[in-house]
């Protein structure tokens, strides 16, 4: 019986990231992968969850937990949870700027989590985009990012290659 393919889901962790959104994420997306590996279909896809934080200043992210540990790749989807206090205050160091801008290029959806569309903002890649947050942060958000449509009365906003909600 060969390896089912794996279809993985990156978390990226950074200073003031909300740590129950990440680990809310993280159990979601195994118990999906239950489901999926009940499924007898050889054509299903095997669910991964890993976890990326810059250990180093001035060092990309690196995988730091990973539920397949023994499979090599990276992800195909990299999610920003949201941050803890002023969404505003919070900033990407440049090495994860430039890592989340090199990710985007190869093919990788990004997405964020409320008031992670700070940070996915951060990139310059939803400038020209609409995208979505919490309510509570439509005024700061437009203040900070005025280049990117914000449309706070949507829950998801997917546009292909990144996805805000």
């Amino acid at each position: 019986m060969s390896a089912k393919t794996l279809t993985e889901f990156g978390l990226v962790l950074y200073p003031g990231a909300q740590v129950s959104v990440v680990s809310g994420l993280t159990d979601l997306l195994v118990i999906a992968n239950r489901f999926v590996l009940s499924d007898d279909e050889e054509s299903a896809k095997e669910v991964r969850v890993s976890h990326w934080q810059a250990t180093c200043p001035d060092s990309p992210p690196e995988r730091i937990f990973d539920t397949h540990p023994e499979r090599e790749g990276m992800p195909m989807v990299l999610v920003l949870p949201s941050v803890l206090g002023d969404p505003g205050g919070h900033a990407l160091d440049d090495s994860t700027v430039a890592w989340l801008r090199e990710r985007h290029a190869t093919g990788t959806t990004l997405g964020s989590v409320c008031a992670g569309a700070f940070l996915l903002a951060q990139t310059g890649l939803l400038n020209g985009r609409t995208v979505t947050t919490h309510w509570l942060y439509a005024e700061p958000f437009r203040r900070q990012f005025g280049q990117v449509k914000l449309d706070v009365d949507r829950l998801v906003i997917d546009d292909g290659d990144i996805i805000t909600a």
